[in-house]
């Protein structure tokens, strides 16, 4: 008999220089500063009404830093003033991490997208291609307010009630999967009755910035999208042969990252097969390493086909249920984390089930980016800029290290354009609508 696949959610016991323009008298105004620059010959003093405190580095580059004394019209004479341009005010700079503070409800109770620098990715991924992330997992509370809309749909079955008509209208072996598929029960409605598939997709997708509930770690992203596909049953229960039959059709049916929060300690052959197949296909498998806690990564993850992801706590300490060993790639947040349940609640869940969908999540947003174009340059960003959290050599216990958005985001190795194009987190928001 094939090995059952263990839901590894499972209750645990537990820039530079303005530019050089002369600015017209009239237009002179204070600055952040209250300083002004000027490009002046290097024998040139303060005039009347102005101090000049302009530091050495400064004057080697033929610039003075003038800082008016109140004299009524002091800016008009300095405007005047033979031999000087002026460059305009000193004015302020900002750090341009375009870190993001969501107005979801439940943020303050969420330290998971903040440890992986999510907030500082959000921005820096917007308005780029849309991207398929496959869920297989107990399925998805379809209704939930903070995932509606967050679903990938096919396209090839819905409208003119093709979403019933009882016809393969796209010839993909799934009658009318306008929604996913449910393996478990081989129907068209991977609705979860477990609660497992939910709370993943919130981890990994939940809308920000929408006033209610969490933001996932992609949940900024408009265009990144969960195609849900069931394996566990309602005690969190599956077979390999469905999990490996769910990964072949999320390969073909366009998805581009995998999320596998399951998993046995015995080697599963058909799942090998179809981790493979998706490699092949240049799709990127993220997988939970297991909740045994002891030296010995469960399968799918130990496979080298898939990236394997253990969990640390909110201080980066290694949660005790976290099974290690040299397959373990990553870690992410795992303990105590707050995400969605069906019926449209909320609920905390711990686990390396929970840790997966916070890199699987961050795989979305790359490769959403054009430097990023296959699943090894993903995996690549993944793993050369993850944050080495132990200070000894403990890469059986951490991997690579814990995982980080935004560098992964700028790791761009090739030199390519690394931003798509910026737009604020309101103008995301305001941009959702019908899927």
């Amino acid at each position: 008999m094939k090995a059952q696949l263990l839901s590894l959610g499972l209750a645990l016991l537990l820039s530079g220089l303005y530019p050089v323009a002369p600015a017209p008298a009239a237009a002179i105004t204070a600055s952040d500063s209250g300083a002004w620059l000027v490009r002046a010959p290097a024998e040139w003093r303060a005039g009347p009404g102005w101090q000049d405190v302009t530091p050495p580095a400064l004057a080697a580059l033929g610039l003075r830093r003038l800082i008016p004394l109140g004299a009524v019209g002091a800016e008009h004479a300095l405007a005047a003033e033979p031999g000087l341009t002026l460059l305009g005010p000193d004015n302020t700079l900002a750090a341009q991490d375009q870190s993001v503070t969501p107005n979801d409800a439940a943020w303050p109770l969420q330290y998971g997208p903040a440890q992986i620098q999510a907030t500082d990715a959000w921005e820096l991924a917007a308005g780029c291609a849309p991207v398929t992330l496959a869920v297989i997992d107990s399925g998805a509370d379809f209704a939930h307010p903070d995932l509606v809309g967050r679903f990938w749909l096919n396209n090839a079955e819905l409208g003119n009630g093709r979403e019933a008509n009882g016809v393969d209208d796209d010839g993909n072996g799934y009658v009318d999967d306008w929604r996913g598929w449910d393996f478990t029960n081989a129907d068209n409605h991977p609705s979860d009755d477990y609660g497992h598939g939910t709370h993943v997709i919130g981890i990994a997708n939940a809308t920000a910035n929408n006033g209610i509930g969490i933001a996932g770690v992609a949940g900024a992203a408009w265009g990144v999208r969960v195609m849900v596909l069931k394996v566990l049953d309602q005690s969190g229960f599956g077979l390999d042969s469905q999990a490996a039959e769910a990964v072949k059709y999320a390969v073909d049916n366009g998805a581009r990252v995998i999320n596998l929060s399951l998993g046995d300690p015995l080697p599963t052959p058909a799942l090998q097969a179809a981790l493979d197949y998706a490699a092949a296909r240049d799709v990127l498998v993220v997988a939970a390493s297991g909740n045994s806690g002891i030296d010995g990564v469960y399968y799918p993850a130990r496979y080298t086909t898939a990236l394997a992801v253990g969990a640390v706590t909110a201080s980066n300490e290694r949660a005790y249920f976290s099974t290690y060993g040299p397959e373990l790639d990553l870690v992410a947040p795992g303990v105590a984390i707050y995400a969605t349940a069906p019926g449209g609640g909320y609920a905390y869940r711990s686990g390396t089930s929970m840790a997966t969908p916070h890199v699987s999540g961050v795989a979305a947003l790359l490769a959403r980016m054009p430097q990023y174009g296959t699943a090894r340059l993903v995996s690549d960003a993944l793993l050369n800029t993850a944050l080495v959290v132990s200070p000894v050599d403990n890469t059986d216990f951490f991997g690579y290290g814990l995982v980080q958005a935004r560098d992964a985001l700028d790791w761009n190795p090739l030199g390519s354009v690394g931003v798509c194009h910026v737009v604020n987190l309101p103008a995301i928001v305001q941009r959702q609508g019908a899927p």
